[in-house]
């Protein structure tokens, strides 16, 4: 029968335990001790650190309770060719070792039953993979010193456990080698995808050797053109990559630092083994050069990068003293998306990482909703209003499992849209009259009380843009097509996925640009040839946010530029953007007598140029965005969730408008839809004295 640990106390921030495994075959009884090792001083004994997850390997839905009665049965030939035939039913905890059923357990992300470990003459139960990765990497002559959450935490002592978050850098940064277990080899993918890491590498060299990357950085389509036409760039095998990628480890917060910390890192699955290195620095050279677009959208793709980024971070932290760490709110809003079992460590997870390191206290004790909203306290009280423009309402119809009020973030949800902070659009909306925040929070910090201004009431929205975009589902695992183009297939291909959703993807921006210029530009019977300019121009600059992708003001022919985004769009792809600009130029110097030939061909120039200006500030900054019309006839961008009725406002001491709702249920009182984009009102023209009676004091719960 297991048996609790009788841990001894810690000496913490001093000291912590680590589990010694006894030599063994991968079948023997796990044999352990654990005895206390020093923080403070030099260790002359090396270890490694465990990273993994708790509960399954593979990032996928519920699975069957182990008690479970299965019925199963095989029809086949063995090795020998011998034809074979067999049923069993037993639980599932019984069939998890069968030669077929339990390959297809694991595949389908199920979860291991506990296993016991024989610590110190104590019978401790662990997880299953916990299990199966002590058994996977003990050594069979000797010791395996290795440092365990799950062991060397006593579990049941939250002091305990809070204060370990401090040490986790050390710890993690003082291994020998962290030693990643991403599960069990489900379905035989793991050989596929390190052959597909070999072709990549090779044909990265042969196009061009990664010393030589640098020199070529503004080859892009040249680099991009001798990766596709490389003669065996057919060969790689996608779809190993993405399952590769699916495991459950690269989705989860506190495997960042673990990571990022690590002086190097082995990653385990099942009994194969292989080290960071080995696959890493070619996936950065195909994020580099734009390589990966058909793994665009996949989380655990994406966690490569951060984690590279990371460990950049931290290998230039060692480097220089004065480094400053990164931003807590960057951290934050990049992981939004990634899970935890707690919610306060989608903080805690990242912690460490992070310029907050030293500014929070790290508590178990301490409801998730206490944490996050100390954490929006202490920013307002630092004077910055920019921890607002994460809070992000969207309507998905799931109840949050925190009661936050709007104006504190819920770090577990994601908002399907970055801040315009984080993408770092150059705006000042309250200029330098009003640039302090005048704020008070209520005793029991449920409410905000904040001055600033209403600007405008939204009256029309685009409802045709799919926020998120169809694509953003392509690699989710047992995915349903959401389009009655595309039928539910959870077979296809990544290639397949790809073509499907990218045909949806761009279906989805044809109709929604022609449906925001239906909205916001009056038919042209209806206005004056100059009228119908000023209207294009404006929703020219909103389209853009009224910046380039390199935080110009615009310039040039971008009205021009949305003109023949709005055609291409309205002609359903099928005319092309070469074809437009020659019947404009044509237009001017046949029949207008306007332009000279050369003239035209410099004309042409510039209306391609005002075309891809427009379409990359769109891409960049109004993607995830919610088009509006306000009452005033004004242009602006808003958060998925936003809806007529919903006002436009400037909070003093904040960059950007935010979308406020009146509360349903208290007269006066107002809920933070999110941060807002209004022509006209980014650089302070809102705190002109033509808008001074829409000043009030804000109630926002």
């Amino acid at each position: 029968m297991a048996s609790q640990y009788p841990y001894r106390p810690l000496n913490l921030p001093h000291e912590t335990r680590i589990l010694t495994v006894f030599g063994g075959r991968y079948n023997d009884p796990l044999m352990a001790s654990i005895s206390h090792m020093s923080l403070s001083e030099p260790n002359d004994k090396p270890y490694d650190a465990l990273s993994y997850c708790w509960s399954r390997g593979v990032n996928l839905t519920r699975t069957s309770p182990m008690d479970d009665v299965i019925t199963t049965a095989v029809v086949g030939q063995d090795e020998s060719g011998s034809e074979i035939s067999m049923s069993d039913a037993l639980p599932l905890a019984e069939m998890l070792d069968h030669p077929v059923y339990g390959q297809f357990h694991l595949e389908l992300g199920g979860v291991l039953p506990p296993g016991p470990i024989m610590i110190d003459d104590t019978r401790v139960m662990v997880g299953g993979e916990l299990h199966r990765a002590l058994r996977t990497m003990r050594l069979q002559d000797g010791d395996l010193r290795i440092w365990v959450d799950a062991v060397c935490i006593d579990q049941q002592n939250t002091d305990e456990r809070s204060k370990h978050v401090r040490v986790m850098s050390e710890i993690y940064a003082g291994a020998e080698t962290v030693r990643v277990w991403l599960g069990e080899d489900s379905g035989s993918y793991v050989m596929p995808f390190l052959n597909t890491i070999y072709l990549m590498t090779d044909i990265v060299i042969d196009i061009g050797a990664p010393d030589e990357m640098d020199s070529l950085a503004g080859a892009l389509h040249d680099v991009q053109g001798r990766f596709l036409r490389h003669p065996r760039s057919r060969e790689l095998d996608w779809d190993m990559i993405a399952e590769f990628f699916n495991r459950s480890w690269w989705h989860r917060t506190w495997v960042m630092q673990e990571i990022a910390y690590a002086r190097q890192a082995m990653l385990y699955a099942g009994r194969n083994a292989f080290g960071w290195d080995f696959f890493v620095p070619v996936i950065r050279v195909l994020k580099s050069f734009k390589l990966d677009s058909l793994m665009n959208g996949h989380w655990g793709w994406k966690a490569v990068s951060i984690m590279s980024n990371l460990r950049d971070e931290q290998q230039l932290a060692l480097d220089d003293a004065s480094y400053e760490p990164c931003d807590v709110l960057e951290v934050l809003e990049e992981m939004r998306g990634f899970q935890s079992t707690l919610p306060v460590d989608k903080i805690y997870g990242v912690l460490n990482l992070t310029d907050h390191k030293d500014k929070i206290v790290v508590d178990y004790n301490k409801p998730p909703e206490k944490v996050f909203t100390e954490l929006a306290v202490s920013f307002l009280e630092a004077g910055t209003l920019e921890i607002l423009s994460h809070c992000v309402t969207i309507s998905d119809n799931k109840p949050s499992n925190l009661d936050l009020p709007s104006w504190v973030p819920d770090w577990t949800r994601p908002g399907y849209v970055e801040p315009f902070c984080i993408r770092q659009l150059e705006a000042n909306a309250c200029g330098t009259s009003h640039d302090e925040a005048i704020y008070r929070i209520s005793p029991d910090q449920k409410v905000l009380h904040i001055k600033g201004r209403v600007l405008d009431r939204i009256a029309i929205i685009d409802t045709v843009r799919q926020i998120p975009p169809p694509g953003a589902a392509r690699y989710d695992r047992g995915w349903k097509g959401k389009s009655e183009e595309f039928p539910a297939n959870a077979s296809a291909s990544v290639q397949e996925r790809n073509d499907m959703y990218k045909n949806l993807d761009e279906t989805d921006t044809r109709r929604s640009v022609t449906s925001i210029a239906n909205i916001a530009l009056k038919p042209a019977a209806e206005v004056t040839v100059a009228e119908h300019q000023a209207q294009l121009e404006s929703l020219a600059r909103t389209f853009m946010c009224n910046r380039t992708r390199e935080n110009e003001l615009p310039s040039g022919e971008f009205a021009k530029g949305l003109e023949l985004l709005i055609a291409l769009c309205e002609d359903d792809g099928e005319e092309s953007l070469r074809s437009l600009v020659r019947e404009q130029v044509k237009h001017q110097v046949n029949c207008l007598n306007a332009m000279t030939l050369g003239e035209g061909l410099a004309y042409a120039e510039r209306l391609e140029e005002g075309y891809w200006m427009v379409q990359g500030s769109f891409s960049k900054w109004c993607y995830n965005r919610r088009f509006f019309v306000t009452e005033k006839g004004r242009y602006g961008w808003g958060v998925e969730a936003v809806q007529p009725g919903d006002i436009v406002a400037v909070l003093y001491g904040g960059d950007y408008p935010f979308v406020l709702r009146e509360d349903g249920i208290e007269t006066g009182k107002y809920r933070i839809m999110g941060d807002g984009y209004l022509n006209g009102f980014m650089d302070g023209e809102g705190m002109a004295k033509e808008f001074a009676d829409g000043h009030q004091e804000f109630t926002i719960v």
